[in-house]
C-alpha cells in the first residue's frame, strides 16, 4: 500500500503501549505497530507508553511500585493530552469544512 494513496495520510493519531517489565529490547510489538501505523498508513503517529505494567503482578518487581505509579500516571496524563490535541484539530478540521 502505498501511503500516500491513504486517506489516513498526515491524520494525527496515538498509539498507546504497555510495556510489562523495563528490559531493554523486550518491546516486541511497537516497532512493527509503529512501521505500520506511520510508514504504511502514514499517520502523523504520537506514541506514549507505559512501562512497569508487571508490577503487583510479578513479585521481582514489587520495589518497583512508586516508580510504576509515577509512569501509570504520566502515561495517563500524555495519553488525555494527545487526545484532547487531536479533538481540536479534528474539530477545526471540521469546522473549516463547513465554513468552505
Amino acid at each position: 500500500m502505498d501511503p500516500r494513496s491513504t486517506a489516513l495520510r498526515g491524520k494525527p493519531a496515538t498509539l498507546v503501549t504497555v510495556l510489562g517489565s523495563p528490559k531493554e529490547g523486550w518491546d516486541h510489538s511497537s516497532p512493527w505497530l509503529r512501521r505500520a501505523l506511520e510508514d504504511v498508513w502514514g499517520l502523523d503517529l504520537r506514541v506514549v507508553q507505559r512501562p512497569f505494567t508487571l508490577v503487583g503482578v510479578d513479585p521481582a518487581l514489587d520495589s518497583f511500585t512508586e516508580v510504576a505509579a509515577e509512569f501509570k500516571q504520566v502515561a495517563e496524563t500524555d495519553s488525555v493530552r494527545s487526545c484532547r490535541e487531536i479533538g481540536q484539530v479534528v474539530a477545526g478540521a471540521s469546522e473549516s469544512m463547513q465554513g468552505a
